[in-house]
């Protein structure tokens, strides 16, 4: 992806599962679709196309020559094609005692949620007040393009203006098929087992439309909006990467993922350093803790892996045959 606009606008599908999750529902309406629905075999068929070859970011986590723990890189959308699991992965998810997310998988299920995004969404005043009269027809164009009207999103900040334009490019059954999503369904089998959020919806709603306040000026912030067809090749292209093993690429620094120092650290950085505080607490016991948070939290000199070594743990990647 070298547009470094639509890389920006990707990242909040990458990295903010409550983000993403809310505004998938509240669009689309959106569930969490149990994997006891279907069987194994027929996960592993989209459009009659055989299964994907997945490398998946998936690590042992060591300490003292044990095995604390277990951390797969995710991402929040998906295609029917990258399943079933691994069975390696699914063996380690089952006896793990906590299954530890971004945020607790049930707070989707919860109606608050929903109240919680349209809060986040809701602007003090229209966006077109300070808009000259060229910004203005773009952002008309942009918003016919993805089908709306100024009068659907005019109550709206501009994080609700993204969220609402990449509702309309990401499919109901991309969010199903998120990683996210596909570990939940199995989790919820796995008798005694705790789900743990590192963070919070709220939490999520309260600083990632921070990352919307570049730039400043809203004239400015209109030229970084693109097409749907260019925000849907971003979408593509970030799963690709994901189905590759190339997601590290991508979020290895700053000037890689496309966001300002500023916003890689409210993405990124802010929010590791909080979940590193809490990690080493559910890692004390041998397969104490299986933890999945999107793969962009983990490479980099502020990523989970290297925290994770600066706190006594080695981190070694499974292969799969």
């Amino acid at each position: 992806m070298n547009n470094k606009k639509v890389r920006l606008w990707a990242a909040g599908l990458l990295l903010s599962l409550g983000l993403f999750g809310g505004c998938a529902s509240k669009e689309q309406g959106t569930e969490t679709q149990e994997v006891t629905d279907q069987s194994e075999k027929q996960l592993a068929v989209d459009e009659g196309k055989k299964q994907l070859e997945v490398k998946w970011p998936y690590y042992e986590i060591i300490k003292d020559g044990q095995v604390q723990g277990y951390l797969l890189g995710t991402i929040h959308v998906g295609k029917q094609s990258m399943y079933p699991f691994p069975e390696r992965i699914l063996g380690d998810l089952e006896k793990s005692f906590n299954f530890i997310t971004e945020i607790k998988m049930s707070e989707f299920e919860n109606p608050e949620t929903g109240e919680k995004a349209q809060e986040a969404m809701a602007a003090e005043e229209p966006l077109t007040t300070n808009m000259t009269d060229d910004a203005r027809e773009k952002y008309q164009e942009i918003l016919k393009d993805y089908g709306y009207q100024e009068k659907d999103v005019a109550s709206m900040n501009r994080f609700g203006v993204s969220q609402m334009l990449q509702a309309k490019v990401l499919p109901a059954v991309a969010a199903t098929y998120g990683v996210d999503m596909q570990l939940s369904a199995h989790a919820k089998k796995n008798k005694n087992q705790k789900n743990i959020g590192l963070e919070t919806v709220a939490f999520q709603y309260q600083v990632l439309p921070k990352m919307y306040e570049e730039p400043e000026d809203i004239n400015a912030w209109i030229e970084t909006l693109e097409t749907k067809e260019k925000y849907k090749e971003a979408m593509d292209e970030l799963l690709q990467a994901y189905v590759d093993g190339k997601i590290s690429e991508i979020y290895e620094n700053p000037e890689t993922s496309g966001m300002s120092s500023e916003q890689n650290e409210i993405l990124l950085v802010n929010r590791n350093m909080n979940w590193i505080e809490q990690l080493p607490e559910y890692l004390q016991k041998e397969n104490q803790s299986f933890i999945a948070v999107g793969a962009g939290h983990l490479p980099g000199e502020k990523g989970l892996l290297n925290l994770l070594s600066q706190a006594g743990y080695e981190t070694s990647l499974v292969t799969f045959e």
